[in-house]
């Protein structure tokens, strides 16, 4: 069986995986497994996780790890939640709103992540956060906050279209959400018919926890998973449709999913 590689960081395909890498984010943030859903947001809608403003107050545990991030740096009025905004759309937003910025990292080989802010051991860690918090004075802090800043500026000259994004990806949110759990399913019938049953319980257990309210089939053996697929097929193809419209998505990606769960 084929399938089309999750290389893109607005749907997911590999929730086994995504959950895996989240796991190592979340021991970063706070030292929680699984990740705390005040501190990070997994929805299933794209597969880059969110670190949210609470997992930097001064009182969290965080590592080094954290500051190689674009998260801290960000501008409020780009990282903030606001009220109303479900996760799956703030997740969304973040996501689109990183990748205009050039800060996910994506070579079209391995699965995307958010870029890499520089090198950073404790000491540096220690200065960037007394930088945040106005303790001391941190020329690296600095640089990084003002490269963020001026990131921003640069993709939204006229300032954060945060209305225009919330409208956006309330609705890419669910679109992405629905396709992206056909082709989670779809992976695990990959996996089991190349050999690989382990992957597949895991992938098939990872579908489950991110979608409980779309991954229904009738039971979890390969046949009945398959039905499922097969019956929603069209929510994986019109995902890719929508990114595709919206820039987000090759084209071809649409007819190659038709193809591929046909």
């Amino acid at each position: 069986m084929e399938t089309i590689a999750p290389l893109s960081p607005f749907w997911t395909g590999d929730p086994a995986t995504d959950l895996d890498e989240t796991r190592l984010l979340a021991k970063a943030v706070g030292g929680a497994d699984p990740a705390d859903p005040w501190l990070i947001y997994t929805t299933g809608a794209g597969r880059i996780p969110v670190v949210t403003p609470t997992a930097l107050d001064p009182e969290r545990p965080v590592t080094a790890a954290v500051w190689r991030t674009p998260w801290p740096y960000l501008p409020a009025e780009i990282w903030m939640r606001r009220p109303g905004e479900y996760a799956a759309t703030y997740q969304c937003r973040m996501t689109v709103s990183l990748a205009a910025m050039g800060l996910i990292a994506a070579d079209g080989e391995h699965a995307p992540w958010t870029a890499d802010m520089g090198d950073t051991d404790e000491t540096t860690a220690a200065e960037l956060l007394a930088g945040r918090l106005g303790a001391a004075q941190s020329k690296a802090w600095e640089e990084r906050r003002d490269r963020i800043a001026g990131l921003a500026a640069q993709t939204w000259p006229d300032g954060y279209p945060l209305d225009d994004l919330l409208a956006a990806c309330t609705e890419m949110s669910a679109v992405t959400r629905a396709g992206s759990a056909v082709m989670s399913a779809h992976a695990a019938l990959t996996d089991q018919a190349n050999g690989d049953p382990k992957h597949a319980v895991a992938t098939l257990q990872a579908t489950k926890r991110l979608y409980p309210d779309l991954f229904d089939p009738q039971g979890m053996d390969p046949r009945s998973v398959a039905v499922w697929v097969r019956g929603h097929a069209d929510q994986a193809a019109g995902m890719f449709d929508w990114l595709a419209s919206a820039g987000l998505a090759d084209p071809a990606d649409v007819q190659t999913a038709r193809e591929v769960l046909a």
